[in-house]
């Protein structure tokens, strides 16, 4: 037992000795590419553009509508179709509700086809858009 304590009380000192080697570094204030000055200007001529990040453009939003259209309409015509199995007994009425069931698998299908549509249309891009003149390059004849 003597012998643990003494263990881990090395092992504490050990700990608390490593600790005074943590030093924080100065805060990385500026790089600069070697060879190059910062008094160094930039000179733009009028005909260049500052560069812009244009996001993807994909068909997320269509797949979404159309997943949801067509596997909600299909969703609600099985759902009319299907009745659902009615008593034996003799002298039982069986009147399924089949407006229920239409409205109920519509629903989930709509809800499904759209996710499936939103991640289908997410993964294919749309062709780039055709870049369109400045206002300041346009000038009317």
């Amino acid at each position: 037992m003597r012998r643990a304590l003494c263990v881990v009380g090395l092992l504490n000192l050990s700990v608390v000795a490593s600790l005074a080697a943590q030093q924080l570094k100065p805060m990385f204030v500026r790089w600069e590419a070697p060879g190059t000055s910062l008094s160094r200007t930039l000179i733009w001529s009028g005909n260049q553009r500052d560069t812009v990040l244009v996001p993807r453009r994909d068909y997320r939003y269509e797949g979404l509508a159309f997943g949801g259209i067509v596997f909600g309409a299909l969703g609600a015509w099985i759902g009319s179709r299907i009745s659902e199995a009615c008593p034996t007994v003799p002298g039982a009425r069986c009147k399924p509700d089949r407006l229920g069931n239409a409205v109920a698998l519509g629903l989930a299908g709509a809800a499904a086809g759209g996710g499936l549509g939103y991640l289908v249309g997410r993964l294919s891009s749309k062709p780039p858009s055709v870049p369109r003149p400045a206002a300041e390059s346009f000038r009317p004849p």
